[in-house]
């Protein structure tokens, strides 16, 4: 178990200077955060492996985001960089949460949907014309897809015959990427598309008998679900774990 080392309060110590920031939920405003990789049974031991990306105990020189007020300690964030990775918290949480008794967390990497306007932009509900939504109609998504999804192709007609599209940036191509089960066809339309054979209206045409066939099927068989089958499945039930 992980203990404070200013009161050796045992319960979500880890948890708490780690996520939150203090040593447990004393908080010990006046005491300065204790250096765990040199704090043999106060927090992690020392056998333990140091996690990526952690930052050092001492601010980087000339770094104002990590400058403390006079007659302070220094307080270092866990992970160095504006915006902390996730993958980092889940890798140590699995070394630790078995001797807390809790099963190891999973760690899921996925790729997402870009916004019909492109990857610079992103998806909201303030912006019905940004996703495709599982209850639009055939006239809803194919007028998204034709007037809103960005398009790579080039300006004229025979610029794009010569330089093609990019299929890299380009929305309709990436949408298929992930609703096209047909691996030929796909590398057909990227083949296709980046040479200048394939058009723009053509790609677009594509995607949307693709997610008009995709997005009727799912709505005939939401049809289909009652009451009771959303009551079981909301039913609060006990977790069970291997």
């Amino acid at each position: 178990m992980f203990k404070c080392p200013h009161c050796t309060k045992e319960a979500k110590v880890f948890i708490n200077f780690f996520l939150l920031g203090r040593h447990c939920d004393k908080e010990h405003p006046d005491k300065p955060r204790p250096n765990w990789s040199q704090t043999p049974g106060a927090g992690l031991p020392s056998t333990s492996a140091a996690p990526r990306n952690v930052a050092t105990s001492k601010p980087p020189p000339g770094d104002a985001t990590t400058e403390q007020a006079p007659g302070k300690p220094y307080s270092p964030p866990l992970f160095s960089g504006r915006t902390p990775p996730a993958d980092p918290y889940f890798r140590m949480a699995r070394g630790v949460v078995q001797r807390l008794n809790f099963p190891k967390p999973s760690l899921i990497h996925s790729t997402f949907l870009p916004a019909l306007q492109g990857a610079q932009s992103k998806m909201g509900a303030s912006d019905v014309n940004s996703a495709i939504y599982l209850t639009d109609t055939p006239n809803e998504i194919e007028d998204k897809v034709i007037n809103h999804a960005y398009s790579s192709g080039r300006d004229t007609l025979k610029e794009h015959r010569e330089k093609g599209g990019d299929c890299g940036t380009d929305v309709s191509y990436q949408y298929l990427t992930f609703f096209l089960s047909d691996d030929e066809k796909l590398e057909e339309l990227n083949k296709g598309y980046t040479s200048g054979k394939i058009l723009t209206s053509e790609l677009k045409k594509i995607l949307v008998d693709v997610l008009q066939k995709l997005i009727h099927e799912h709505q005939e068989r939401r049809k289909q679900i009652t009451d009771d089958d959303v009551k079981e499945y909301m039913k609060p039930r006990k977790l069970k774990f291997r």
